[in-house]
């Protein structure tokens, strides 16, 4: 009898191990306090496994040109239309995300200050001695279009620092590396040490970071992956992008 029993549950482990499967997903960093949230509970519940690689959007949206395998791909919503046009993605599977507006973190120990019109960011940046940005990022020609109006572009341009993703960022001000950054409000509040002033006024950056999914034709997993997308719009999921610094409705 505990032969049979012992050679039964060999099977079941056997079958679950055949039936698991690779999940891989290129992302962009925005979604990436979530995801590293998220991933664990669905794989413990699912059986599947999830890999993701995290970069910043050009580089996400250069590993779906280039063909790097992946069963998901997540891109920054201003670069839907690119990342479609290539042909590689399912766009009756798009997703889209929660968006987290972009804001202004400082380095630790700094005295939190108004930042919440153009003239008291003006003053910011012309304090500050550093300013850290992301690398390509959608909101950088915005951004620096609005320090030409403000007379300041090229201080904020001799101050720029370029960081790979937003959370290199984060991690950079809690070290103090770098006095300033904007990013992503889900990035510079997955670290705690990082002083968070607020949103970007929409009169100097009019745009929130949105993140777009969908599944590619090449997937090797196509049914789990999609799995994985309805997951990642339950309402208990989304409750998690809600304390990350997502605007949930």
């Amino acid at each position: 009898m505990r032969l049979v029993l012992a050679f039964a549950l060999l099977v079941a482990a056997l079958r679950s191990l055949t039936l698991a499967a690779e999940i891989k997903v290129i992302s962009v960093g925005t979604v990436s306090p979530v995801l590293h949230e998220l991933i664990p509970q669905y794989e413990h519940h699912s059986g599947d496994k999830v890999l993701i690689n995290f970069g910043n959007p050009a580089v996400t949206l250069e590993r779906l040109t280039k063909g790097e395998p992946a069963d998901i791909v997540m891109v920054a919503g201003a670069l839907w239309e690119q990342a479609e046009k290539g042909g590689r993605l399912k766009a009756e599977t798009k997703t889209v995300l929660p968006a987290t507006s972009y804001s202004i973190g400082m380095k630790p120990g700094t005295t939190p200050t108004p930042a919440s019109t153009s003239d008291e960011v003006k003053r910011l940046l012309e304090q500050v001695q550093s300013i850290a940005l992301v690398d390509r990022s959608p909101s950088i020609p915005i951004l620096m279009q609005s320090a030409g109006k403000m007379g300041i572009v090229q201080q904020v341009q001799a101050k720029t620092k370029i960081y790979s993703t937003g959370s290199a960022i984060a991690e950079a001000l809690a070290r103090s590396e770098v006095e300033l950054g904007i990013t992503t409000l889900s990035e510079l509040v997955a670290v705690h040490e990082v002083v968070v002033l607020g949103p970007v006024p929409s009169e100097v950056l009019p745009i929130k970071a949105t993140t777009t999914a969908a599944i590619t034709k090449d997937a090797a997993a196509p049914e789990e992956a999609i799995a994985f997308l309805q997951f990642l719009t339950v309402p208990s999921t989304l409750a998690v992008f809600k304390a990350k610094g997502f605007d949930v409705n």
